[in-house]
């Protein structure tokens, strides 16, 4: 396993050690830059919060190359309030740091990754990676498409992980000044404490503005420990994260369906693939309870 995470930036100065680091030519590199935009399959997904989100797909040439830029920028010491994307962290590790608090305040951006343009990237390889312009406008323009972070490329949680960096850093020094702990997963903010004051969730909101993030106040939340306190799919209560009961009788309803009158009438393909989903389910209860034993 490679020595992830331990660089403070990637310091490439010129295209011909970029092109050494990604083990392809300068000159292939321009080339595939120049006709990036036209590697991509889209298409639209639906949330489960409604509407949809079009998922940007690279196109195998393109998505060779962005898979050695991941390489790359996982070389990069992250933050650490940072759970998302990264060796050894997960939602439960987001969700650990809040177990047991008296408030919990939850706060989750709207449209992310459309929301981090080119600007930010470029401006994220040239002053946080110490790239060379020539550098970091190559980068840009292979991490980038229709002007912002491509949802569904290889390298886009990274990216966002390392556009973040200062606001991770501004919001762990509010929360620190507060007393609050404070986690980041993907675009959901959580804060934790004793008492979240009104003045404290309008600095965290200017903070996020100010750093050119749009925050969806319909997901807003400030819960105290009487009713059930949830962070990244998880109740936090207690000392230790757990599934909520209520997805644990979901899954137990949708189980018992499947075993009664889907196993015997649906094709064999479908009913495979519904038992992955099912025990797949089944897999993440157990991890989540088995985490939180050793935890």
């Amino acid at each position: 396993m490679p020595n992830l995470y331990f660089k403070r930036s990637l310091d490439i100065r010129d295209r011909k050690h970029l092109a050494y680091r990604l083990g392809a030519s300068p000159e292939y590199l321009e080339e595939l830059a120049s006709r990036a935009e036209s590697l991509y399959a889209f298409k639209l997904e639906e949330k489960k919060s409604g509407g949809y989100r079009e998922i940007s797909m690279p196109k195998r040439e393109l998505k060779g190359i962005q898979k050695k830029i991941e390489k790359l920028l996982k070389e990069v010491k992250l933050h650490d309030s940072a759970n998302c994307g990264i060796r050894k962290k997960s939602n439960f590790t987001n969700a650990v740091v809040h177990c047991g608090q008296k408030w919990v305040f939850s706060l989750d951006f709207t449209k992310f990754f459309p929301n981090i343009s080119h600007h930010m990237v470029y401006h994220m390889f040239r002053a946080y990676m110490n790239c060379s312009p020539a550098v970091a406008r190559l980068l840009t323009r292979l991490s980038t498409v229709k002007e912002a972070v491509p949802q569904g490329g290889p390298m886009s949680v990274s990216i966002a992980n390392l556009v973040c960096l200062r606001l991770d850093d501004r919001l762990h020094n509010l929360a620190g000044k507060f007393s609050l702990a404070y986690t980041r997963y993907c675009d959901d903010l959580c804060f934790s404490g004793s008492c979240i004051p009104d003045i404290f969730k309008d600095k965290v909101r200017q903070i996020v503005l100010r750093s050119g993030f749009f925050l969806n106040s319909k997901k807003e939340s400030c819960t105290p420990r009487h009713d059930c306190q949830i962070v990244t799919g998880l109740c936090v209560n207690r000392r230790k994260p757990s599934v909520p009961r209520g997805k644990k009788r979901h899954l137990r309803n949708e189980s018992f369906l499947f075993n009664k009158y889907e196993s015997q009438c649906l094709p064999k393909q479908l009913r495979q693939k519904r038992q992955m989903q099912i025990d797949g389910k089944k897999n993440y209860i157990n991890y989540v309870e088995k985490a939180g034993v050793s935890n």
